[in-house]
């Protein structure tokens, strides 16, 4: 009963239609403010890790698609890797969203930015020998080792614990969660 608890919190799928996709969604209600409305979790083999909000798995996934574009080496502005992305599991996103995405990327080292970002000379990317790690590599999540253990600022003890045994339980059943 909602009523009697301080925090209630729900665990589903982050994407429903994709079985093999090991994050869940945490969404959360409390009355204290500290409660996270959303986080984003994924199951590893060591645990579960923290990915960051709705927004940033997606970002996340986004940047996949677009370092897959960028591995021929070959220099891209965005609207080639709006061009030459193919419809898949991720929607499609605008022409906005791409450019922040590739500027985000550039920031963090993931790939390479050439021009002065204005008409007649757009920013291109690419991805070089010194940058070609593909977002989400192990190279990646070993920056971030954000575990749940150390998620459990935002949750008190006991939730930690239930998913914990969750998790257990779920994988004695069915091997996955």
């Amino acid at each position: 009963m909602p009523g009697f608890v301080d925090t209630i919190i729900e665990l589903r799928r982050f994407n429903a239609q994709e079985a093999d996709d090991r994050r869940r969604k945490l969404r959360s209600y409390g009355r204290f403010e500290e409660t996270p409305a959303e986080v984003v979790i994924e199951l590893t083999d060591e645990g579960y890790k923290l990915v960051g909000s709705t927004g940033d798995a997606n970002r996340k996934d986004r940047q996949q698609v677009i370092a897959e574009i960028l591995t021929d080496r070959e220099w891209r502005t965005a609207d080639q890797v709006l061009e030459q992305r193919k419809e898949g599991r991720i929607p499609k996103p605008g022409k906005r969203t791409i450019q922040a995405d590739l500027n985000q990327g550039h920031d963090s080292g993931s790939w390479n930015r050439d021009g002065k970002g204005a008409k007649g000379d757009p920013y291109r990317y690419r991805l070089d020998s010194r940058t070609a790690h593909l977002l989400g590599s192990p190279q990646e999540s070993d920056k971030n080792p954000d575990t749940l253990g150390e998620t459990a600022e935002k949750f008190d003890s006991h939730t930690v614990q239930l998913l914990s045994a969750h998790n257990e339980s779920n994988e004695r059943v069915s091997g996955v969660v």
